[in-house]
């Protein structure tokens, strides 16, 4: 679905927001098509993402693998955390982790699948909102229809 969006932006300082009103003579108006999608269609998202993630995480063990199951391989994974904050005007606003800790944040990866499983209950927790956010919507939509009302278009 797309929507149009009006961002007024000033000539002077170029900067601006979305239904923010420019100042007489100063600035413009830009105009952008941007996607949105539907309750639905985010849900069949969340759904999909969490589907491979599980699908991921289940994949076959047996005696083709080595030691008989797949394992996380940290020679070939990659990882990096950031954390964002100014701790002063104009100061250093993000620190990256580096390489020593990444490979250590990878093994502790490896050596506790609990950490995987519960990043998988987080995605069944967004899709369960996203489904819930289009039971409302649909209900939202009934609703309407139930009660004779029609949108000017």
């Amino acid at each position: 679905m797309m929507a149009s969006q009006f961002l007024w932006k000033s000539s002077q300082t170029g900067e601006g927001a979305a239904g923010s009103t420019p100042a007489a003579g100063i600035g413009h108006i830009a105009h952008k098509e941007i996607e949105m999608n539907t309750p639905y269609e985010s849900y069949r998202e969340r759904r999909a993402e969490r589907q491979a993630a599980e699908a991921w995480n289940t994949l076959p063990a047996g005696p083709k693998y080595t030691e008989g199951a797949f394992k996380i391989s940290p020679a070939h994974c990659r990882i990096e955390l950031t954390r964002a904050g100014q701790q002063s005007q104009g100061g250093r606003n993000y620190w990256e982790t580096g390489r020593a800790f990444n490979s250590a944040l990878i093994q502790e990866l490896a050596n506790h699948p609990e950490i995987i499983a519960g990043a998988i209950a987080r995605l069944r927790e967004a899709e369960h909102k996203a489904l819930e956010n289009c039971r409302t919507f649909a209900e939202g939509i009934l609703a309407d229809i139930e009660s004779g009302d029609t949108m000017e278009v």
